[in-house]
């Protein structure tokens, strides 16, 4: 074991030992790097540990900058969302001229074809639920008009009504 270890320490017919073989552990003890070789090992310690906090600060920063473009790009994004949902007077005049053209395109359920309505009209920037809002708002609008032409037909029937009854009642 260890009695064994330090025999063959001791022992000075071994060919290994060129020096003494021991050194107390008291001579250790007071032995020390000079001055200058503990300087020496201080600074670079202190220059590794600078290096590594710029390490550090610069992959701080890095991710700070991933951070700052991903928000530009989702803002450019969203954006891109709002234009694409205003629709544009040529938009507008497309989409009627396609309606007017072509009429309401019907699947094979009866529904309208959005898709079709946006090749024909040449809405590629469009996503087919904005095109389907804009034929509902659209057919609404129609709608409407038609509702106050026929108010006003009405209207002009009932004012030439009376113009005859007082025309009649002059005579």
């Amino acid at each position: 074991g260890i009695n064994a270890e330090y025999g063959m320490r001791t022992d000075q017919s071994l060919t290994f030992h060129t020096k003494s073989p021991i050194i107390s552990t008291e001579e250790t003890k007071n032995e020390w790097p000079s001055v200058k070789a503990l300087n020496h090992r201080l600074k670079g310690l202190l220059k590794s540990l600078e290096t590594e906090k710029k390490k550090i600060a610069q992959a701080g920063m890095k991710e700070l900058r991933n951070r700052e473009k991903e928000k530009k790009q989702e803002e450019k994004m969203k954006k891109r969302e709002e234009l694409n949902q205003e629709w544009t007077k040529r938009e507008k005049l497309d989409f009627y001229r396609a309606i007017v053209t072509f009429g309401v395109p019907l699947d094979e359920k009866k529904e309208t074809n959005v898709q079709l309505i946006q090749e024909k009209a040449k809405l590629k920037r469009k996503t087919l639920e904005l095109i389907e809002k804009y034929h509902v708002e659209f057919l609404q609008q129609c709608r409407d008009a038609v509702a106050a032409g026929v108010k006003k037909e009405k209207e002009d029937e009932k004012e030439k009504e009376k113009e005859k009854d007082k025309d009649k009642g002059k005579k």
